[in-house]
């Protein structure tokens, strides 16, 4: 994870250096602003299946619950006998 991280700011310094320095900073806001709306756009889509997935789970515990019950009875309560 340490050189990932390391490898990424290495090429981030790298395409700095060929940017003039009276325009880095604009450059580095611009990088910023990228990087915010990649982290709202994922945080959304993320936000979306946790939505679905918290609607789905609680319609879906009775027939967990009826498949758990057959699995018992069909198979392990036999093999107990």
């Amino acid at each position: 994870m340490y050189m990932m991280i390391s490898n990424f700011f290495n090429a981030y310094f790298t395409a700095f250096d060929v940017i003039p320095v009276n325009l880095r900073t604009v450059a580095a806001v611009i990088v910023v602003i990228i990087l915010v709306l990649i982290f709202i756009n994922f945080v959304r889509k993320s936000l979306v299946w946790l939505l679905i997935f918290l609607l789905l789970v609680p319609t879906a515990l009775p027939a967990v619950k009826q498949i758990g019950l057959s699995i018992y009875t069909g198979v392990i309560q036999p093999l107990l006998r």
